[in-house]
């Protein structure tokens, strides 16, 4: 039989510098987490709205670009504007865009035979518009797209 003093247990614990230095390790691994948890709702967040964005300037380009080259009635015209400004089509759409957002039309140019240019010529440039469309949410972020129309009374010369 081993000799042992009396009153006297083997202690085998955790000193209170151990235990002090687990918790501080759990604790910075807690914080890290949750950094990466905020980033990650952050960024969701913002993806959401660039992808509600995206399909709400997708959506008013299409309808952009079917009143522009589509009569909207049986005796309506298309809404086609040989040489147009950003004016011209601002109301053509009736859609509302998706909360938040603010869809504009930014620009159009004019195709000149080789490349489209902003400067218009009845003769040359009446029969394709470049228009580009700009889409802004309140957070600040934006994207344009482009689409090309086409002048529904064209008709390509002759080959006489």
């Amino acid at each position: 039989m081993p000799l042992t003093r009396p009153g006297r247990r083997d202690e085998h614990g955790e000193t209170l510098i151990e235990l002090l230095m687990t918790i501080a390790i759990i604790g910075i691994a807690a914080a890290a987490l949750l950094g990466a948890l905020i980033t990650s709702v952050s960024s969701s967040g913002e993806h959401r709205t660039l992808t509600q964005e995206e399909a709400g300037l997708k959506s008013y380009a299409d309808l952009a670009k079917q009143a522009i080259e589509l009569s909207t009635g049986p005796l309506a015209p298309p809404a086609y504007t040989p040489c147009a400004s950003p004016s011209a089509y601002s109301s053509i759409v009736t859609q509302t865009p998706p909360p938040g957002i603010v869809i504009t039309i930014s620009g159009i140019t004019y195709w000149n035979g080789t490349s489209f240019g902003s400067t218009c010529d009845q003769e040359t440039s009446a029969d394709l518009q470049q228009v580009t469309l700009l889409a802004t949410a309140q957070h600040g972020a934006s994207q344009t797209l482009s689409f090309v129309v086409r002048n529904p009374n064209y008709a390509p010369p002759s080959g006489d």
